[in-house]
């Protein structure tokens, strides 16, 4: 099954000296790890292009992987590790890195509310990947209607975003905005009620019950919800803490967020 003029090519390529970030920078468009590309082969297959496998993987594990590609028509080419290791930057790929079609952002022109109670998260300028790929996560978990989050000081959906979401950045509605706090004003005459998280808010989370249509907005690492966003939203809140950490990672205050949002809303059997 090995190919070997993808080999020569892998070893033309690292022939012309180029840098680990300079491959990085070519290769956008890739996903990585057992976990991240076997759910993609499951859930959207015609998003793979094509995937490497490292020379010697498990046999178990190549069989599954074989089988699933070949199901939906997806070359499978070996590869050696140490060419992994470049093209994604030194990421932990676990000997599977697969080409991709990212998903594509939607515009919030296209989002439709739902009668009853519904979620939306939005994100005000997270740019930690694995930040942004575990709240995409935790979104789908709690069945938010969608994520979004501005075009500019946002890290945007990446590789390292596919892997940490575990596929769920291809099955959630992600709306890429210009102006998020425009956003936010547009959702309002929709019915929603834009509740932003704050360390220093004066209410916590379960003072009072979180609104059935809510737009539950999550600042950026380290500086939090910006001046102009916490000056739009309908109310702020806390998560209650004590210690002296002072303020929690922004994907952990978000699942917490959207968790108490979906146990006053639970769902429908």
């Amino acid at each position: 099954m090995a190919d070997l003029k993808e080999k020569r090519k892998v070893r033309s390529d690292r022939s012309k000296g180029r840098t680990t970030s300079s491959r990085r920078s070519e290769d956008k468009d890739l996903c990585w790890g057992r976990n991240a590309v076997i759910s993609m082969l499951e859930t959207v297959p015609s998003a793979c292009k094509k995937i490497y496998m490292a020379t010697g993987i498990q046999i178990s594990f190549r069989d599954d992987l074989l089988r699933l590609a070949g199901r939906s028509a997806v070359e499978v080419t070996e590869a050696n590790g140490s060419y992994l290791d470049e093209i994604t930057g030194g990421e932990k790929h676990q000997g599977i890195v697969a080409n991709i079609d990212l998903p594509k952002p939607r515009d919030l022109s296209q989002f439709s509310p739902e009668k009853g109670p519904s979620l939306l998260l939005a994100m005000d300028h997270v740019k930690d990947p694995h930040n942004f790929g575990a709240m995409i996560r935790t979104a789908e978990a709690v069945g938010a209607l969608g994520v979004i989050y501005p075009s500019r000081r946002s890290v945007g959906v990446t590789g390292t975003v596919i892997k940490t979401s575990a596929g769920a950045a291809f099955r959630v509605p992600l709306y890429e905005v210009t102006n998020l706090v425009r956003s936010m004003e547009i959702l309002k005459k929709e019915g929603y009620w834009v509740v932003g998280l704050d360390h220093e808010a004066s209410r916590d989370i379960w003072c009072t019950s979180l609104p059935d249509k809510l737009v539950l907005v999550v600042g950026s690492e380290g500086e939090g919800l910006s001046r102009l966003s916490s000056e739009r939203c309908d109310d702020l809140r806390r998560i209650p803490m004590v210690g002296e950490t002072g303020s929690l990672n922004a994907s952990v205050a978000a699942a917490l967020g959207m968790f108490e949002w979906r146990r006053l809303n639970p769902l429908m059997e």
